[in-house]
Order: structure tokens, then sequence, then C-alpha cells
């Protein structure tokens, strides 16, 4: 048996303080955080209301910090790109506009960019892909004309 179609629930739940950091929530319906994930090598992008992130170290750059889920798949900032941190940072914090802040050791505050998200007029059209993403369909293989 094969399920055709999931239901997407976007609707605002009890918000809850969990004094981390990290944590996020969403409070409009139909918004979603942007992640890039790999899949078969590649990266691509995938939605989430899940706002519970963390950071990781680049195995490349030890000065850098990605802002992840707790998949391990990179959050994405309003442009499509990774949220980096530096590594050597006091403190984050969240700005009225959105944005990320975070104090340096030596006092600067550095832009580190603002939470990528994305408004899904017809979230279920979306498809789940599992740990709490979902991707949007292929919508030439569907024969969409738009």
């Amino acid at each position: 048996m094969k399920i055709a179609q999931t239901a997407v629930r976007t609707e605002v739940g009890a918000l809850m303080q969990t004094e981390l950091q990290l944590d996020f929530a969403l409070t409009e319906k139909n918004h979603f955080f942007r992640i890039q994930a790999i899949e078969n090598g590649a990266p691509v992008e995938r939605l989430t209301r899940d706002g519970a992130f963390y950071l990781t170290e680049y195995p490349d750059n030890v000065e850098t910090l990605a802002l992840v889920t707790s998949t391990g798949d990179f959050v994405l900032n309003q442009a499509g790109n990774r949220i980096n941190l530096p590594r050597n940072f006091q403190s984050i914090n969240f700005s009225g506009e959105g944005q990320l802040l975070v104090t340096i050791n030596d006092g600067t505050v550095q832009n580190v960019g603002q939470l990528g998200l994305t408004n899904v007029l017809k979230p279920q059209l979306l498809n789940a892909v599992g740990s709490n993403m979902y991707r949007f369909p292929d919508l030439q293989a569907l024969d969409w004309d738009f």
C-alpha cells in the first residue's frame, strides 16, 4: 500500500521557553525555515518548522561554526547561504528585525545573517522527507505548466 498524500500541519502550537539561545519558534502559519541538506553528494534545499538549532564545527575551517539542525543539516539565511558564526563569539542575540547578532570576545557585534524563511502558500503540496523536513515537489515531473 502506498500513501498518496500526507497532511502538513502548520498551525502555531503552544510556545515553550527553553532557555536555549538557538531554539526558535515560528509564529506565522505556513512559514518554514530554509535548510540545506546533502542528497546524493549534492546540496538540496529543504524546509522545516523545527527551530531547534545547534552549532557544529567545519572540518576544513577551525575558525568557523555552522548553524545546523538536529540532524546536522545547514540552516540557510534569506539569501540561501549557510549561516556561519566565528568561533570566538561570546553571545548570540536575535534582533527585532530578524538578524542574528553575535558578540565577539573583543566586544564587537557582528551580524551573521537573517534566518531564511519561506512562506508556503499550499503546504499540502510539500513532500515529507523525514526528520521534520519537507521539499517542494518536482513540478516538471508533475507536468504542471507554471
